[in-house]
């Protein structure tokens, strides 16, 4: 059986996870305190142990949906869009610590609102056919419109061929776009339909069910299945030598085999509408500091999360560089922050200053069962510091309703931001996570000067720490099972599962 040298993972892009753990149509309220019972938390289990039977014929075998087909630009599924990234390359790709490695791309240069990337020139497609800059203005096009990488091209409005470059018009100065042009380069006129597998660069092309080697030494099977379930059932019973889940149904289930964390670039946060008097500036950081992120990433997500106070990957090497707010809670600290900014009176079980009380409604999807958890346990923070909080739990389309009205004074979400952690779906109005910000605050005029390069990421992420406009509370992880004798790096690459194989 082949081995795996490296084991990655890919986030799919989407801008708001407005949830999806069940359904709960009926909407109901409850207050901090009546948490629902906790659940034991699922371990994952060691390398090597578990009883499943891998497949004995000395080939990898892949889960693959063939209604989904095989082009990047239409396909929805993970299973699919794993297999693509083997087909097809990018201009860059990102690694473990989130840098960006140059595939097509020769090197990139910024003026202004542009940036323009000069491809190599010894990257040719199957046949020898060599890449052009038209063949990348064809595959942005798709890309913009696709379900896979339309949220990370969001500030990229378009892209012209010039010559042996392709000049990109970005929606703000960004020094950081190369990791936005992660998307698949196909030859133009080849992904045109739903059905089509394009003609890629990629270490292996497609083949009768297989996927082959560009030298024709390696094939790799693909097993076809349905749905993600039957993706599980598939490896259970030894079909297929993968399985993949992005806990978004918040089910782990213990597949045996050589199972790992995959962290993924899925930010869970608190929504905080600036509109509401009480949730001043000054509000918001005590709440940032009393919330203990730790805890919740440990026990409401079971462990299927890492804690971070500030809008950026723990697995990004510029984490530890700019990470301010402690992850655990610090009710002394919130306390002193509002006893400074008035609020040193009580009014039945909230602090108040005379003016407002502290005392504000939570909204959550109560489908899902991981973020609800969270719900009650940020609630049961804040009530330390003497801010009472009231938890409501609703259905998908009552929540989602709420939040694009405004309707609201906190709400905890999700979002998969793109590799380089851009906010601008969040300071931009008219942005889909832009509910209840104020465009007015520091930290969003300075965001863009940091993304311009004229302020550090040290710089920026103090001022934003000084305000919190928004509130991170942690990251999601998945989790990917393999058969015993294929063997997955410890590093996990955030969006190619198969890569190295």
């Amino acid at each position: 059986m082949k081995k795996l040298t490296k084991f990655t993972a890919l986030i799919l892009c989407a801008a708001f996870l407005f949830a999806s753990c069940g359904k709960n149509e009926q909407e109901q309220e409850e207050t901090a305190g009546e948490q629902p019972p906790a659940e034991e938390s699922a371990s994952i289990p060691i390398a090597g142990e578990g009883e499943h039977t891998p497949v004995t014929d000395g080939k990898v075998t892949l889960p693959y949906n063939p209604a989904d087909g095989l082009n990047p630009f239409f396909a929805v599924s993970y299973e699919n869009q794993f297999i693509c990234a083997l087909l097809y390359e990018p201009l860059y790709k990102t690694e473990s610590d989130f840098s960006i490695t140059p595939v097509i791309a020769e090197s990139i240069s910024y003026s202004g609102k542009t940036a323009t990337v000069k491809l190599k020139s010894s990257v040719a497609c199957r046949g020898s056919s060599p890449i052009t800059a038209q063949d990348v203005v064809y595959s942005f096009n798709l890309a913009k419109a696709s379900y896979a990488f339309a949220g990370y091209l969001a500030s990229v409005e378009k892209a012209e061929a010039s010559g042996s470059s392709v000049k990109f018009t970005l929606s703000f100065e960004d020094k950081s776009a190369a990791g936005k042009l992660i998307f698949p380069i196909v030859k133009s006129g080849t992904a045109d339909s739903r059905d089509a597998v394009p003609t890629g660069s990629g270490d292996y092309y497609y083949s009768e069910r297989e996927l082959v080697s560009s030298d024709g030494k390696k094939t790799v099977q693909l097993y076809e299945i349905n749905t993600g379930e039957s993706a599980q059932n598939a490896f259970k019973i030894g079909l297929s030598d993968i399985y993949f889940s992005d806990l978004s149904d918040c089910e782990y289930s213990q597949t045996g085999g050589t199972a790992q964390s995959v962290m993924l670039n899925n930010m869970v946060y608190l929504g905080v509408n600036a509109n509401n008097g009480a949730l001043n500036k000054y509000v918001r950081c005590a709440m940032a500091v009393c919330i203990d992120s730790a805890d919740i990433a440990l026990s409401s997500y079971q462990g299927h999360a890492e804690a971070a106070k500030i809008p950026v990957n723990p697995a990004d090497g510029l984490f530890e560089k700019i990470e301010k707010v402690s992850a655990e809670g610090d009710a002394d600290e919130a306390v002193r922050i509002l006893d400074n900014c008035g609020y040193t009176r009580f009014s039945g079980s909230a602090r108040t200053n005379g003016a407002y009380t502290l005392s504000f409604s939570l909204i959550v999807n109560g489908s899902n069962k991981y973020r609800l958890a969270a719900a009650y346990n940020i609630a049961d923070s804040l009530k330390k510091a003497g801010i009472a909080v009231s938890v409501q739990a609703l259905s998908d389309e009552d929540y989602s309703e709420r939040i694009s009205s405004g309707n609201f004074e906190l709400y905890l979400g999700e979002v998969k931001l793109d590799s380089t952690h851009d906010l601008y779906s969040f300071f931009t109005e008219g942005g889909q996570l832009f509910a209840g910000l104020n465009t007015d605050l520091k930290s969003v005029s300075a965001y863009f000067e940091y993304r311009a390069g004229k302020i550090t990421a040290e710089k920026y992420f103090e001022i934003f720490a000084g305000e919190y406009p928004f509130i991170p509370i942690c990251f999601r992880s998945g989790y990917c099972v393999s058969s015993v004798d294929i063997t997955p790096s410890p590093a996990a690459l955030p969006y190619s599962l198969y890569y190295g194989l």
